[in-house]
């Protein structure tokens, strides 16, 4: 279960940047006038990354029933650093950091 514990944070590492990524082109290319992504910021950078990186732990067999619940824990304390840790700056800081 620890391999699927590393393959897991490798995953997710690599496709919460991936999803920033594409999420950032499309920002760029299609929605950077549109007032609505401004004022409902958090569904793109913090409740759909977090419902894809749940979907990919219960694929990958964590929070079953038959799964350790001290893996499930690390996994989870997982997605939320990855969540918070790919929220951009602007977002994460408010106004207070730059």
């Amino acid at each position: 279960m620890k391999e699927k514990l590393l393959i897991f944070l490798l995953l997710a590492i690599l496709l919460a940047y991936a999803y920033h990524l594409a999420l950032g082109w499309l920002y760029a290319r299609f929605f950077s006038e549109v007032m609505g992504f401004q004022i409902y910021w958090y569904i793109p950078f913090l409740v759909l990354p977090t419902i894809l990186l749940l979907a990919l732990a219960w694929r990958m067999g964590f929070g079953r029933p038959g799964s350790s619940r001290s893996l499930d824990a690390i996994v989870l304390l997982a997605i939320a650093g990855i969540v918070y840790l790919t929220l951009d700056a602007s977002y994460a800081c408010g106004t207070g950091c730059f």
